[in-house]
């Protein structure tokens, strides 16, 4: 048994007529408004203003039929999708429950690699607002995972993890502090800030620009707790950071607490690279308890060396456990040469594995032989969070931030036909690729 996607019997072909229809309503909708604009302004200059009238009153009329044409049709696509022997029986699913049915569809899709055209997302990159106090930033990343739900009114499903997004709409976001440490109750570095885009309509079918509305609440990263002794600013132990254990070398000879050359606080780390250890590393098991299979997670810290140009040495941050293996971009990774002599931000974006290793650990090393001093501070950890299809996270500065203070970012979207069409009525994506090799084409829509 297997789902037809195309051909004259194809799911995606029927269903792309609608969608086209659906559209094309879209298309009346604007057209209309050019219609009563030009209507009114021939009337208004030939002297029969009184005569125009009630033109507004027939042009919402027919915006109105407009409108609930497009939900109508949407019924059709529905119908379709929970036909009894075409689709929940070759599905094998025991429901005609529309979430049921769109979860298999997307399964059986996975397996049969069957893919519609792509939709492309672009964010820009963050501007802070003139006049900020804080010096810290946002990170976003266009990357989902198999447990957040991605956008409003869009459910989470395993198979988006991994997946670049195709929920946004085009926007600008904004993100302001709403709780400082001056004003408010807020930690030093632990500030709280709001994520809005543009209005959203009232209905997915509403006359008018899509936005994605109000979105949640933000705190820094450092105000996480999976990751213990984050800021460095605890040291029970002499040159020991509490929270760590030294993996490789030892304690005041190759890691050090450091109260000069710190980046925010009291303290620092120093790893000292007197030429003699083969690798300096810091660890810090990470219980299963405290993180989520499939869930994305965000790491910062900032780092400066005392020399560039150590080639040979390796500046790594990543999770290492039985069966897992961080991938290219799962971690931070600095050749020696490439080390900056100033306070830098590096980050990186991870999703966990289905299966979470009993053993995960986050280590901090800095490898082949040191022979230069690499300072480090500020390290933050926490919970990708989800709005308009992108995953943002807030990052502390050396000076925090005030109430008030805001960044702003732009999203732009190349949308494909079908992929837009089920992200907005269904809020789910398909399947999909981005190279033109989809086996369900755009066109069935167009």
């Amino acid at each position: 048994m297997a789902l037809t996607y195309t051909g004259p019997d194809g799911i995606f072909t029927h269903i792309g007529q609608v969608i086209k229809a659906v559209n094309a309503c879209a298309g009346d909708l604007t057209a209309w408004n050019t219609r009563e604009s030009n209507i009114q302004t021939a009337f208004e200059t030939g002297g029969q203003r009184a005569a125009v009238n009630p033109l507004i009153g027939y042009v919402n009329q027919v915006q109105a039929a407009t409108a609930s044409m497009r939900n109508t049709l949407g019924n059709l696509v529905t119908a379709r999708l929970q036909d009894g022997d075409s689709v929940i029986t070759q599905l094998a699913i025991a429901s005609a429950d529309l979430t049921t049915v769109l979860s298999g569809i997307i399964k059986q899709m996975v397996l049969d690699s069957a893919s519609v055209n792509a939709s492309t997302v672009t964010v820009d990159t963050i501007t802070a607002a003139s006049g900020n106090v804080g010096t810290g930033t946002i990170l976003t990343d266009l990357y989902l995972d198999g447990y957040a739900a991605p956008a409003s009114g869009a459910a989470p499903h395993p198979a988006y993890a991994g997946r670049l997004s195709e929920f946004s709409v085009p926007e600008t976001m904004t993100f302001r502090c709403t709780q400082d440490s001056y004003s408010d109750s807020s930690t030093p570095g632990q500030e709280n800030f709001t994520w809005n885009g543009q209005i959203a309509l009232a209905n997915r079918w509403s006359e008018g620009v899509e936005g994605s509305g109000n979105g949640p609440s933000l705190r820094t990263l450092q105000a996480s707790t999976i990751i213990s002794g984050m800021g460095f600013e605890s040291w029970a132990t002499t040159n020991i950071p509490d929270g760590w254990t030294i993996d490789n070398g030892a304690a005041t000879t190759n890691v050090a607490r450091e109260a000069s050359t710190k980046y925010r606080g009291n303290y620092g780390v120093k790893f000292i690279g007197t030429g003699a250890a083969a690798a300096i590393t810091l660890g810090q098991a990470v219980p299963a308890s405290r993180l989520r299979p499939l869930r994305r997670y965000c790491c910062s810290l900032r780092y400066r060396a005392s020399l560039a140009n150590t080639a040979g040495q390796t500046f790594t941050v990543k999770f290492t456990g039985t069966g897992y293996t961080a991938g290219a971009t799962e971690k931070i990774e600095i050749a020696g040469n490439d080390l900056a002599t100033s306070w830098t931000l590096v980050h990186f974006w991870v999703t966990m594995p289905a299966a979470l290793p009993s053993d995960m650990r986050l280590i901090i090393s800095f490898t082949g032989t040191p022979t230069v001093n690499l300072f480090i501070d500020d390290l933050g950890f926490g919970e990708a969070t989800y709005h308009n299809g992108i995953a943002a996270a807030v990052v502390a500065g050396s000076t925090n931030f005030v109430r008030g203070d805001s960044f702003f970012t732009a999203v732009t979207v190349s949308p494909g036909v079908i992929q837009n069409y089920f992200r907005r009525q269904y809020g789910v994506c398909l399947p999909s690729v981005d190279d033109g090799s989809e086996t369900i084409e755009d066109s069935l829509a167009t």
